[in-house]
């Protein structure tokens, strides 16, 4: 996806309540690779640390910020998702975040908060093996199964920013559906 692709894909407002499940994630998915191709989201192991150009006002939201004052987001994959969903509906106060006094980073930490954004379109068992497979990691979820596929799908990817790739790729081939 080129630049000018990845900036249309941003700036579609299509509501994302009005579409079926499915195509909803679909849609979150190509958010996270235009996102990642314009250098405003970084995979790394956290769920979301952004850096601001300048210091934004009280009550400023996450989409605007993400739109003209963000220099980048470091994201996982389930970080990446819950940035596009916001970007869309526009329901995230920035001040919900805990600001770091040294780093000058916004951090937001999963919550109730960040899971009542994500849970509208992805069901729980979903994240649990999108995070399983970004961490590469098999670590068990309710009742007791281990997430060794969704490792084994994650550790084909050395580079952090690959495997979110190859994730929300996954998720857009499989018509909004993530299957390792």
């Amino acid at each position: 996806m080129n630049k000018r692709t990845a900036k249309a894909q941003l700036s579609k407002l299509v509501d994302l309540k009005s579409l079926p499940k499915n195509k909803a994630r679909v849609e979150i998915a190509k958010d996270v690779i235009a996102a990642l191709n314009l250098e405003k989201l970084r995979a790394a192991h956290t769920y979301f640390s952004g850096k601001f150009k300048k210091t934004f006002e009280s009550g400023a939201s996450l989409r605007n910020e993400l739109a003209s004052n963000i220099k980048q987001c470091d994201v996982c994959a389930i970080g990446a998702c819950f940035t596009a969903v916001v970007a869309r509906d526009n329901k995230f106060d920035l001040n919900m975040g805990h600001e770091d006094d040294i780093t000058g980073c916004v951090e937001i930490w999963y919550s109730e908060m960040f899971d009542s954004q994500l849970t509208k379109y992805f069901p729980r068992e979903m994240l649990s093996r999108i995070e399983a497979a970004f961490e590469c990691n098999a670590f068990p979820v309710s009742g007791g199964r281990e997430l060794y596929a969704e490792q084994a799908f994650g550790d084909q990817y050395s580079k952090a920013n690959d495997r979110m790739f190859a994730i929300v790729q996954n998720i857009i081939s499989n018509d909004g559906e993530f299957i390792p």
